[in-house]
Protein backbone atom coordinates (compact mmCIF):
# COMPACT_ATOMS: atom_id res chain seq x y z
CA UNK A 1 0.00 0.00 0.00
CA UNK A 2 1.19 3.57 -0.86
CA UNK A 3 -0.47 6.63 0.99
CA UNK A 4 -0.31 9.75 -0.14
CA UNK A 5 -0.82 12.97 2.38
CA UNK A 6 -3.34 14.45 -0.10
CA UNK A 7 -4.93 11.66 -1.16
CA UNK A 8 -7.79 10.12 0.59
CA UNK A 9 -7.83 6.30 0.55
CA UNK A 10 -10.32 4.58 2.10
CA UNK A 11 -13.02 5.58 5.83
CA UNK A 12 -12.75 2.60 8.07
CA UNK A 13 -15.90 2.92 9.77
CA UNK A 14 -17.01 1.87 13.64
CA UNK A 15 -14.25 3.58 15.16
CA UNK A 16 -16.41 6.53 17.06
CA UNK A 17 -14.16 9.38 18.03
CA UNK A 18 -11.16 8.18 17.58
CA UNK A 19 -8.31 9.39 18.72
CA UNK A 20 -5.36 7.37 17.90
CA UNK A 21 -4.12 4.92 15.88
CA UNK A 22 -1.31 2.17 16.45
CA UNK A 23 0.17 0.37 13.45
CA UNK A 24 0.94 -3.85 14.22
CA UNK A 25 3.30 -4.77 11.59
CA UNK A 26 3.88 -8.18 12.26
CA UNK A 27 -0.16 -9.04 12.22
CA UNK A 28 -1.00 -6.22 8.97
CA UNK A 29 -3.51 -5.03 11.44
CA UNK A 30 -3.70 -1.57 13.54
CA UNK A 31 -5.39 -0.40 16.74
CA UNK A 32 -7.68 2.68 17.30
CA UNK A 33 -8.31 4.52 20.50
CA UNK A 34 -12.08 5.20 20.03
CA UNK A 35 -13.12 7.45 22.94
CA UNK A 36 -16.95 7.93 21.74
CA UNK A 37 -17.92 4.34 22.84
CA UNK A 38 -14.98 3.53 24.93
CA UNK A 39 -13.32 0.94 22.94
CA UNK A 40 -10.00 -0.33 21.31
CA UNK A 41 -11.09 -1.19 17.93
CA UNK A 42 -8.61 -3.87 16.11
CA UNK A 43 -9.04 -3.06 12.17
CA UNK A 44 -7.66 -5.75 9.62
CA UNK A 45 -5.72 -4.04 6.91
CA UNK A 46 -6.80 -6.58 4.02
CA UNK A 47 -10.22 -6.26 4.64
CA UNK A 48 -10.30 -2.30 6.57
CA UNK A 49 -12.87 -3.18 8.91
CA UNK A 50 -13.14 -3.15 12.35
CA UNK A 51 -12.79 -7.54 13.61
CA UNK A 52 -12.82 -6.57 17.15
CA UNK A 53 -13.22 -4.10 19.92
CA UNK A 54 -11.88 -3.93 23.21
CA UNK A 55 -14.03 -2.63 25.85
CA UNK A 56 -12.52 -0.19 28.20
CA UNK A 57 -13.85 1.62 32.00
CA UNK A 58 -12.62 4.71 30.92
CA UNK A 59 -12.44 7.09 27.63
CA UNK A 60 -8.79 5.39 25.91
CA UNK A 61 -7.07 8.98 25.30
CA UNK A 62 -3.97 7.41 23.29
CA UNK A 63 -2.29 4.31 23.37
CA UNK A 64 0.90 3.16 22.19
CA UNK A 65 2.30 -0.28 20.89
CA UNK A 66 5.86 -1.64 21.59
CA UNK A 67 8.02 -4.65 20.16
CA UNK A 68 9.92 -6.47 23.07
CA UNK A 69 12.76 -7.93 22.06
CA UNK A 70 12.95 -11.54 22.55
CA UNK A 71 9.60 -11.83 24.44
CA UNK A 72 7.31 -10.94 21.32
CA UNK A 73 5.25 -7.54 21.25
CA UNK A 74 2.92 -5.62 23.83
CA UNK A 75 -0.17 -2.74 23.21
CA UNK A 76 -0.72 -0.71 26.02
CA UNK A 77 -3.24 1.61 26.22
CA UNK A 78 -3.16 3.26 30.08
CA UNK A 79 -4.08 7.22 29.25
CA UNK A 80 -7.42 8.36 30.46
CA UNK A 81 -9.01 10.73 29.31
CA UNK A 82 -11.27 12.91 31.47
Amino acid sequence: MTFEPTKFVVTVTDTPGAEGVEYVPETKKFCTSNAGDNTVGVVDLRQMKVIKKLRNERKPDGSAYQIRPNSGSNFEDNAQGS
